[in-house]
């Protein structure tokens, strides 16, 4: 098996160097690997030491971001550029141990497209294990978003089946949800999962948030079906009220402010509901631009960025 391994960064300069000795002793052990770090708009020292690891061995790649793009960004710009069959999706921070590759790569040979890693022990702070499991939730059985359950970003995928993920014509970039539109033909799989030895996560809750807006909005029109599930209900009790009223005006008049403030609640976020939707256009998403591109040791990375600088002048 010839694996392309895809790295994310930012301002991970304590870990890259160890993140790079773990993940090299584990893929010399497959027909060839490459590795291709993502440098996502560091501010430190992390685009120096990978620039210091291509020099000392070859199957090492980077891309160098103007800014941060996210993470989506740069797992897509490992699959753009990735020239294996397979590619695999590490942390710098080896909060996904390369020692568990063999678990995804024997469920690979079993002739699936897809393994996604499942944490069976997850090692992060409790906002970001409820919160991954409330994300599912609503995405799985609120929204009819197919994800494989549990899954997270440690997988497997065929590079042909990941490079069409990039260009699939989706409102947001998403790739647990992207997928398995491509290919059904996944599974998943246990595995371990460490803590952060270096440094600090960079996924917070603003960024949980904003991912799991990309996820339901971008994935799903269910939440679109709000504004008319309220307003049947509204004219439902707006009738029954009315009906009260006749009868005994004295017992309606509370019933009747109640019911103007709820359906008040419902009108604002519904308002809410279709700004969000607004937000995301459909089919208007970027897939890539090599013009984000700052630096790259990828030959065919850099030749496009000149074509785009060239084009643009």
């Amino acid at each position: 098996m010839k694996i392309s391994a895809i790295i994310p960064c930012l301002n991970e300069e304590l870990n890259i160097e160890l993140a790079y000795q773990h993940i090299v002793s584990i893929l010399l052990h497959y027909d060839d690997y490459e590795i291709i770090f993502i440098d996502d708009g560091s501010t430190d020292n992390t685009l120096l030491i990978i620039k210091t690891l291509a020099e000392r061995n070859e199957k090492v790649k980077y891309i160098s971001f103007m800014r941060n793009f996210g993470v989506e960004a740069a797992i897509r710009y490992g699959y753009l550029y990735a020239s294996h069959e397979w590619c695999i999706h590490y942390d710098a921070d080896l909060q996904w141990p390369p020692e568990e590759t063999h678990k995804l790569t024997q469920k690979a040979d079993l002739g699936y497209d897809a393994v996604f890693g499942i944490r069976k022990n997850r090692n992060d702070k409790l906002y970001r294990i409820i919160g991954a499991k409330a994300q599912q939730f609503i995405a799985r059985k609120l929204l009819s978003i197919e994800i494989p359950k549990g899954a997270s970003t440690f997988r497997l995928v065929k590079t042909s089946i990941a490079k069409k993920a990039i260009f699939y014509p989706t409102k947001t970039p998403y790739f647990l949800a992207t997928i398995p539109i491509i290919t059904s033909n996944y599974t998943s799989v246990e595995i371990n999962h460490n803590k952060r030895i270096y440094g600090k996560s960079k996924f917070g809750l603003s960024k949980m948030f904003n991912h799991s807006c990309e996820l339901f909005f971008g994935y799903s029109d269910k939440m679109l079906n709000f504004s008319a599930i309220a307003f049947v209900f509204g004219s439902i009790g707006f009738v029954i009220i009315l009906i009260i009223s006749m009868i005994n005006p004295t017992q309606g008049i509370m019933p009747l402010v109640i019911l103007l403030c709820l359906l008040s609640l419902a009108h604002l976020l519904s308002k809410t509901i279709s700004d969000q939707y607004a937000k995301y256009p459909a089919n208007s998403y970027v897939y890539h631009d090599t013009i984000f591109v700052r630096q790259s040791n990828i030959e065919s990375c850099i030749e496009e960025r000149v074509e785009n600088e060239i084009a643009i002048h």
